[in-house]
């Protein structure tokens, strides 16, 4: 679950009265399988791509090999992958020979999650 808030100010002064505060609360469980099974893959790429959501350590936010949470994609490529904004690298996973590509998640105005979005495909041997 992810919360944010933010204050209502009456004008757009910092030091204005604060009559209130937006809530949100992002379930991050009921929305996140949801996302990575919606990503466009045609039949083919599905059998041999896995789609996932990792945080900045790599743990796995949410998968579509439903392993979320209990794994991080463990590659020697994995941490300079994920400090960058976007890119991809070939590596041995599960001992499979893959390609990982991943995103950083652009966030939401100034706030960021440090989430990525991974593909993981299989390379035939």
């Amino acid at each position: 679950m992810l919360i944010s808030s933010c204050p209502l100010r009456e004008t757009t002064r910092l030091d204005s009265r604060m009559p209130g505060v937006l809530g949100i609360v992002f379930n991050w469980a009921a929305l996140g399988q949801r996302v990575v099974e919606q990503v466009p893959l045609g039949a083919s790429e599905r059998r041999t791509t896995r789609a996932c959501v990792v945080d900045q350590d790599g743990l796995v936010l949410a998968d579509t090999s439903d392993r979320t949470g209990k794994q991080r994609p463990d590659f020697p490529e994995r941490a300079p992958l994920l400090r960058a904004a976007r890119g991809a690298a070939a590596a041995h996973l599960d001992p499979a020979k893959v390609v990982v590509a991943q995103a950083a998640s652009p966030g939401f105005q100034t706030y960021r999650t440090g989430w990525h979005g991974l593909l993981v495909r299989q390379v035939d041997p």
